[in-house]
């Protein structure tokens, strides 16, 4: 994050990513009660719905303090939602992933930035993708590459 900020990239997403916030601090909550195997069979459990919605809060404020250090632009849903069955079709992306990926092509980003090996379903042309060294392989196979 410090490098997006130091380098002045613009950062450019969709409504979902701060809904996906939320699911992500219920993950964590599970993880952290229960391990990996209780996830998501024990995200009821009333510990864990507590620490979610604290992480949850902390994460939506890192986000929004994120936000005010550099340049941003959100996408709303509607602006991308009635191109998501098509693509959902066309790559086999869950709707998320679909809007995701339209709106990165919608504002002409130069790539997604994600830790989903998923997206590479996407042809590269269509949609560059920025992941870790852990993920590069995976989005090639996707992609037909090796």
């Amino acid at each position: 994050m410090l490098r997006l900020v130091n380098e002045e990239v613009v950062v450019y997403y969709n409504r979902l990513l701060e809904i996906e916030f939320a699911e992500v601090a219920f993950k964590i909550a599970v993880v952290e009660q229960h391990g990996k195997a209780g996830w998501p069979r024990k995200r009821n459990d009333g510990r864990v719905r507590r620490r979610a919605g604290r992480l949850a809060k902390s994460l939506r404020n890192e986000w929004d303090a994120l936000l005010t250090t550099l340049p941003h632009a959100c996408v709303e849903l509607h602006e991308v939602a009635d191109d998501v069955p098509r693509h959902m079709a066309a790559y086999g992306l869950a709707s998320y992933d679909a809007a995701h990926s339209l709106t990165a092509q919608y504002v002409g980003a130069g790539a997604l930035v994600t830790t989903d090996a998923g997206f590479g379903r996407v042809p590269a042309a269509d949609l560059p993708l920025l992941v870790d060294a852990t993920r590069i392989r995976s989005c090639r196979r996707l992609r037909g590459g090796r």
